[in-house]
């Protein structure tokens, strides 16, 4: 019997201990791993006793090393530091949130995500980045395109220069138009009316 299939089961609020063979307490839910035919079943039986279930590859959930990985093949730049991917902070490494591009649940939710993990595993090198604990906390379980656009022009060292540029020259463009549309006005009327 192979244990390549994940069933989690949410009690929720109620403290119920959801009665299935191979199932083991992992924080506020419950585990057991076996094929997909058995862990269906099993679903199927404790849907019908009110609880909530998933069934999931085995490489589609997190994994204790994730940070590890990410660490070895990740080294720091060249002060000791790495950046946010999202908002570009400089963080040691004890300040590194290692952060999943595309979030562990919508994975284990996704059919179509598992398909896109199938070989690579969620916990791949290629979506895991640099965070900060603040950018982290924000983005969540969001699995937009917007996070994931961030995430790859974040990796460039040179997209945060580029986009501190960016808002400079609109800040200078914005008071310049300020000035010419406003305040020209503004002292020409004020000019007139002596």
């Amino acid at each position: 019997m192979m244990n390549d299939f994940v069933l989690e089961v949410h009690t929720g609020s109620s403290n119920r201990r959801p009665r299935c063979p191979g199932l083991e307490p992992v924080g506020k839910y419950w585990k057991a791993y076996g094929d997909r035919t058995t862990m269906l079943r099993y679903s199927r039986r404790l849907r019908r006793r009110g609880f909530r279930t998933l069934v999931y590859p085995v490489n589609c959930d997190r994994s204790t090393n994730y940070r590890t990985l990410f660490f070895s093949s990740y080294p720091a730049d060249k002060d000791g530091r790495y950046h946010c991917v999202y908002c570009g902070n400089k963080l040691t490494s004890a300040q590194v949130t290692v952060d999943h591009v595309v979030p562990v649940g919508a994975v284990k939710r996704s059919k179509r995500l598992q398909k896109k993990f199938k070989y690579t595993g969620v916990n791949t090198v290629e979506n895991l980045v640099p965070a900060c604990r603040a950018c982290n906390r924000y983005k969540g379980a969001n699995r937009s395109v917007v996070w994931r656009v961030r995430a790859r022009l974040g990796k460039w060292r040179g997209y945060f220069v580029i986009k501190r540029l960016l808002l400079f020259a609109m800040a200078v463009f914005a008071f310049y138009e300020l000035y010419v549309n406003v305040l020209a006005e503004y002292i020409s009327k004020w000019i007139n009316s002596r």
